[in-house]
């Protein structure tokens, strides 16, 4: 494998699509296709700072990755990637998007979403991922980062439940990843932090931001709804939203919430959901 390749396949393209987050909060306000580009600028800026955040994290955990069952095949553990390269290309795909915002976009304060980004997730593969609770909310502030950084750049305000949601939304994923890691042991990777949860802690985790969340989304519903034309589309998109909690809930029983986004990109029942919800907020939040 050449390490051109090596270097395409470590930055995980597989992950890149949680980078649409950036529109999350301009697609909410209505106004995504009034900023479709500079948002796109704004998105690709972070699939590059997302991929240095994995490479270095390989680098880091590259002898951990070789005693794991799927993670052995990664370019940095089977060896297709130096580790010294690995750290060299992540450090300069995590500072060039923090430039590009500062000088390009002139933009500070996106500048600092990134940075802040980029910092945690580097932290994370450091440090944060063997302390209790922190790694979990260091894993959730990257979802929630992203999520918020879109709003940031074109300068909208963002609604107070929008937050709520992405925030226990984050964690209620990143609750069952550790469930699922945590039922499997996590072969090659014996955190401190993993070895500290149970079961029934996870659980409850999940249960809790799984209310929240849910209950967010209501209230942000039901406030995006009133006086609007199309309220009734928003209100009902409730019902599919609820249907991809509940489905997500029962993937992570099952075990297999270890890879969130190959679990949920790769279930038929969520994709549809997915699908659904979105052209009832399209209707919705554009009805003329």
């Amino acid at each position: 494998m050449s390490t051109a390749k090596a270097l395409l396949q470590a930055a995980r393209p597989r992950q890149w699509p949680k980078n649409l987050l950036v529109l999350a909060a301009p697609a909410a306000a209505g106004v995504l296709l009034d900023h479709i580009a500079v948002l796109a600028g704004a998105a690709l800026l972070f699939v590059v700072a997302s991929a240095g955040v994995y490479l270095i994290n390989d680098a880091v955990d590259v002898e951990a990755d070789r005693r794991h069952e799927r993670k052995k095949e990664r370019p940095v553990a089977s060896g297709a990637l130096p580790v010294s390269v690995a750290l060299g290309a992540g450090a300069v795909a995590l500072a060039a998007p923090v430039i590009a915002a500062a000088v390009l976009m002139r933009d500070a304060r996106f500048a600092t979403a990134i940075g802040a980004y980029a910092g945690i997730s580097v932290a994370y593969s450091l440090w944060l991922k063997r302390i209790v609770v922190i790694d979990m909310l260091a894993v959730a502030s990257g979802f929630i980062i992203r999520s918020v950084a879109g709003g940031i750049l074109i300068d909208i305000p963002i609604s107070k439940w929008f937050v709520i949601v992405v925030s226990f939304g984050s964690l209620f994923i990143v609750a069952g990843k550790r469930y699922s890691q945590h039922a499997g042991k996590d072969t090659g990777h014996q955190r401190i932090s993993l070895e500290a949860y149970t079961s029934r802690y996870l659980g409850d985790v999940r249960s809790i931001s799984a209310a929240v969340t849910l209950l967010g989304y209501c209230l942000w519903a039901f406030e995006r709804a009133e006086g609007a034309r199309g309220g009734i589309w928003i209100e009902l998109s409730i019902i599919p939203f609820l249907a991809i909690i509940l489905r997500y809930a029962l993937i992570v029983e099952d075990g297999a919430g270890e890879f969130p986004e190959e679990a949920l990109m790769g279930d038929r029942f969520v994709i549809v959901s997915s699908v659904v919800l979105a052209a009832l907020l399209a209707m919705g939040i554009h009805a003329a």
